[in-house]
């Protein structure tokens, strides 16, 4: 019980600190944005107004005031804007308002190598993966697919004979 107590500690810091206008390096927990970012990787967080912030970059942005999430941008309206996390083929986010984003991923730090997102293969898989989401949404189906068939094979063929069963018999 200890360690979420100082999880949710550690949170308020990252949120307080991005809030006043310092970067950070936070801790990821979730796998919505594989194979850019994984489970346990460090993220570097700079606050930037929404405005300076492209599409295919990836945002930071509060959920349920307590929850620190990073997506990549796919869309900015006039008053909301739309993320989506790279792994997740058919799930959008829904629309979020500007005053939640507190920042920008700019760099990844994986067994001690700092990626730069902002430049080289990382920004230009950015770049292909957000348009193949807004216009070619079979071929990224297919890339996706192929990125999980290759890096877990067997739960690949889990989901996928499971799949098969419910078109088989579906009851």
């Amino acid at each position: 019980m200890e360690n979420k107590n100082i999880e949710k500690f550690l949170k308020e810091i990252h949120i307080n600190f991005l809030k006043e206008g310092q970067a950070i390096w936070a801790e990821t927990s979730g796998k919505s944005m594989e194979p850019v970012i994984r489970k346990g990787d460090f993220v570097k967080i700079v606050p930037v107004k929404v405005e300076k912030i492209n599409r295919a970059e990836i945002v930071a942005f509060l959920k349920n005031e307590k929850m620190l999430i990073a997506h990549r941008l796919i869309r900015k309206e006039k008053e909301k804007i739309f993320t989506c996390g790279d792994s997740f083929i058919f799930a959008k986010d829904p629309p979020l308002e500007k005053e939640k984003v507190l920042g920008k991923v700019v760099a990844v730090r994986r067994n001690n190598r700092e990626r730069n997102l902002n430049k080289g293969f990382w920004y230009l898989y950015g770049k292909i993966i957000t348009y193949l989401r807004i216009y070619g949404f079979p071929l990224l189906v297919i890339l996706l697919s192929l990125y999980r068939f290759f890096t877990q094979p067997r739960i690949f063929f889990v989901k996928a004979i499971k799949r098969i069963r419910i078109i088989i018999n579906p009851k």
